[in-house]
C-alpha cells in the first residue's frame, strides 16, 4: 500500500549534471571581535550577478546565472543574534569565495524582552 504523500519530483540525473547547484558549498559563520563573518564558497559566478542584502536582522545572498549549461541559482539567508550597522557592512568575493563582513552595533537594541504574566 502506497503512503500518504506521493514520491517527489526529482530532477533528471543528467540535467543536474549539466547544470550544478552551488547550494552544497562550505559556509563559515561565526562571530569574533564585534564583527559576524560570512564565508561562502560559491565559484563559477561573475560578481556583478552576486547580491547581498541586509533586512531585518537577516542577511542575505542570492544570485542566478543563465547559460548554455542550464541555469544556476543560490540563495541562502543568515540571522543575526545581535543587530549590526548597516553602513559598515563590507562585501568582497575573490576566487569564488564571498566574504561578508558584519560589524556589530554593540549601542542599537536588538528585541525586547517581554515579561511573561
Amino acid at each position: 500500500m502506497p503512503g500518504p504523500f506521493p514520491p517527489p519530483i526529482l530532477p533528471h540525473p543528467e540535467e543536474n549534471a549539466r547544470s550544478p547547484q552551488p547550494t552544497e558549498g562550505p559556509v563559515e559563520f561565526y562571530e569574533e571581535d564585534g564583527v559576524y563573518t560570512l564565508r561562502i564558497e560559491m565559484p563559477g559566478f561573475d560578481i556583478e550577478d552576486i547580491s547581498v542584502t541586509w533586512y531585518g536582522g537577516t542577511v542575505s545572498v542570492s544570485t542566478t546565472v543563465g547559460g548554455d549549461g542550464g541555469t544556476r541559482t543560490y540563495h541562502r539567508a543568515f540571522l543575526t543574534p545581535k543587530e549590526v550597522d548597516p553602513e559598515t557592512i563590507d562585501a568582497r568575493y575573490r576566487s569564488g569565495i564571498l566574504s561578508v563582513e558584519l560589524p556589530i552595533d554593540e549601542d542599537a537594541p536588538y528585541g525586547e524582552e517581554i515579561e511573561v504574566t
